[in-house]
C-alpha cells in the first residue's frame, strides 16, 4: 500500500514540474527578438540558461541567470523573474549567423531540463511600388518604405536592366545635391521612408529603376518600373451640325501642353492636313467663319465654325505642336441639311379654309419662306411669301413666320375645287431651295344635302303625273 502511494506522488511531481517556451522566434536584421520560458515553482532556484546547438546534450550555452549581468555574448541579456516563475533572453542587433535551434534550459541532477526554441532572422523589410507611371513633361515620386534597422544606412535610387551594375542617380546622403538636378531624394527617418521625385520627364526615363540600401555584403534592393507615356490629348469623335448653323469642337489635353502651339486642321491623313485655325494667332484664323481659343486654365482648346456648309463635312484633326510627330486626334465633322417639316396632306370642302403648319430648324430663323404649287418642286408658282407677309399674289392665301417657334404658317381660304393639288413649303437658301411636299385635297361638304318634299307635296305631284300621262295619251290618239 505505501509502495502504490510513493509511485502517484513521483508521478504528479514530474507533470507538474513544467517548463515551456516558444516554438518559434521571428527577428529582422538589426532588429531584436526577446524569449520568454516559464517555470514550475520548483526550479524557482535551479540556475537557467540559453544555449545554441542542434543537440541539447552539447549546445553552446550564450547567457545564464548565474552570472546575468556578464554574459558571453554583449549582444543577449538574461533576467530570471522567479516571482513570475519565467526567465527571460533578449538578442539585440540579430544578424543572419543568429538563426539556429536554441535551447531554455535548466540545471537539475541528471539530464538538465530543456525546451527547444527556433530563431529565424531573416532581412529586414524594404519595399516599393512595383510600377510608377507619368506624362511627358509631368512628374512622379517614388516612396520606399525600411525597417527601422536601416534607419541609419544610406539609401540610393539607381537604374539598370541589373541591380549589380545599375547607375546611382540620387542618394540619401547627400540629398540635395544629385547627378540630375530633375531628381531629388529625402529620406524620411522618423517614417521609414525615402522618397525621390523625378521631375520634367521625358521618353528616356522609362526603364527599370532600383530602390536600394547599403549594407554589409549585397546591399538591399528592390525594383521599380517606371513608365513614361504621351501626355493625354482628347477629342470629341463626331460632331454634328446643319447647313447654316455651327459647331463647337473643344479639345482637351495635358498640362504639359499648356504653352504649345495649338490647331485644327482639315484632311484625310494627319500628316498633310490644312490648317484651319491655331492657338497662335488665335484671332487671325485662315477662314473667317473659324475662330479658336485656348483656355490654358482649363486644360482645353476650342474651335468654333458657323455658317456651316456641305463642304465642312468631312475629317478634321486636333493638334499639338511638339518635337518630332506632333500630338493629334481626329475629329469627324458631319454637316447635314437643317430638318424642314410639314403635313403629308391637307384636306378642305369647298368654301371652307385650310391651315398649312411647317416647321424648321432654328438654322433657317432669318431665310425666307414660302408657299408654292406644282407638282415639280423646281418650277412650283410660288403663291405666298414671308419676306411679303401682308401683300400675297392671292388674296385668299396669307403666311406668317413665327421665329420664336420655328415656323411658318400658311392659311388659305374660300378654297374651291381648283385648289386641289400638289403644294410646297419652300425655303430659300444657297443652291438648291430646301423644300416639302403637301398635297391639298378639297371636297364637297358631306353635310350638304339636297331639299327635302312632304308627303303631301309628294301625293299631290304623283296625282298631277298620272293626268298629264292620260292627256299626253289622249292627244296621242286623236
Amino acid at each position: 500500500m505505501k509502495y502504490i502511494h510513493f509511485t502517484l506522488f513521483l508521478t504528479t511531481f514530474s507533470l507538474a514540474a513544467a517548463l515551456t517556451g516558444p516554438k518559434l522566434v521571428s527577428g529582422t536584421l538589426g532588429g531584436a527578438v526577446t524569449i520568454r520560458c516559464q517555470y514550475h515553482a520548483y526550479y524557482k532556484y535551479h540556475e537557467k540558461y540559453w544555449c545554441k546547438g542542434s543537440d541539447w546534450k552539447s549546445c553552446s550555452v550564450l547567457a545564464n541567470s548565474a552570472s546575468q549581468h556578464k554574459n558571453i555574448d554583449d549582444r543577449i541579456r538574461m533576467v530570471d523573474n522567479q516571482t513570475a516563475g519565467e526567465f527571460i533572453t533578449k538578442v539585440t542587433q540579430l544578424s543572419a549567423n543568429d538563426t539556429g535551434l536554441y535551447w531554455c534550459g535548466i540545471v537539475q541532477l541528471g539530464y538538465d531540463r530543456m525546451v527547444p526554441v527556433r530563431l529565424n532572422v531573416t532581412e529586414a523589410a524594404l519595399t516599393g511600388p512595383k510600377l510608377v507611371s507619368g506624362t511627358l513633361g509631368g512628374a512622379v515620386t517614388i516612396r520606399c518604405q525600411y525597417h527601422a534597422y536601416y534607419k541609419y544606412h544610406e539609401k540610393y535610387l539607381c537604374k539598370g536592366s541589373d541591380w549589380k551594375s545599375c547607375s546611382v542617380l540620387a542618394n540619401s546622403t547627400n540629398q540635395h545635391k544629385n547627378i540630375d538636378d530633375r531628381i531629388r531624394m529625402v529620406d524620411n527617418q522618423t517614417a521609414g521612408e525615402f522618397i525621390t521625385k523625378v521631375t520634367q520627364l521625358s521618353a528616356n526615363d522609362t526603364g527599370l529603376y532600383w530602390c536600394g540600401i547599403v549594407q554589409f555584403g549585397y546591399d538591399r534592393m528592390v525594383p521599380v518600373r517606371l513608365n513614361v507615356t504621351e501626355a493625354a490629348l482628347t477629342g470629341p469623335k463626331l460632331v454634328s451640325g446643319t447647313l447654316g448653323g455651327a459647331v463647337t469642337i473643344r479639345c482637351q489635353y495635358h498640362a504639359y501642353y499648356k504653352y504649345h502651339e495649338k490647331y485644327l486642321c482639315k484632311g484625310s491623313d494627319w500628316k498633310s492636313c490644312s490648317v484651319l485655325a491655331n492657338s497662335a494667332n488665335q484671332h487671325k484664323n485662315i477662314d473667317d467663319r473659324i475662330r479658336m481659343v485656348d483656355n490654358q486654365t482649363a486644360g482645353e482648346f476650342i474651335t468654333k465654325v458657323t455658317q456651316l456648309s456641305a463642304n465642312d463635312t468631312g475629317l478634321y484633326w486636333c493638334g499639338i505642336v511638339q518635337f518630332g510627330y506632333d500630338r493629334m486626334v481626329p475629329v469627324r465633322l458631319n454637316v447635314t441639311e437643317a430638318a424642314l417639316t410639314g403635313p403629308k396632306l391637307v384636306s378642305g370642302t369647298l368654301g371652307g379654309a385650310v391651315t398649312i403648319r411647317c416647321q424648321y430648324h432654328a438654322s433657317y430663323k432669318y431665310h425666307e419662306k414660302y408657299w408654292c404649287k406644282g407638282s415639280d418642286w423646281k418650277s412650283c408658282s410660288v403663291l405666298a411669301n414671308s419676306t411679303n407677309q401682308h401683300k400675297n399674289i392671292d388674296d385668299r392665301i396669307r403666311m406668317v413666320d413665327n421665329q420664336t417657334a420655328g415656323e411658318f404658317i400658311t392659311k388659305v381660304t374660300q378654297l374651291s375645287a381648283n385648289d386641289s393639288g400638289l403644294y410646297w413649303c419652300g425655303i430659300v437658301q444657297f443652291g438648291y431651295d430646301r423644300m416639302v411636299p403637301v398635297r391639298l385635297n378639297v371636297t364637297e361638304d358631306p353635310t350638304t344635302q339636297p331639299p327635302t318634299i312632304s308627303p303631301e307635296l309628294q301625293e299631290t305631284a304623283h296625282h298631277g303625273n298620272q293626268r298629264e300621262e292620260r292627256n299626253r295619251s289622249q292627244r296621242r290618239r286623236i
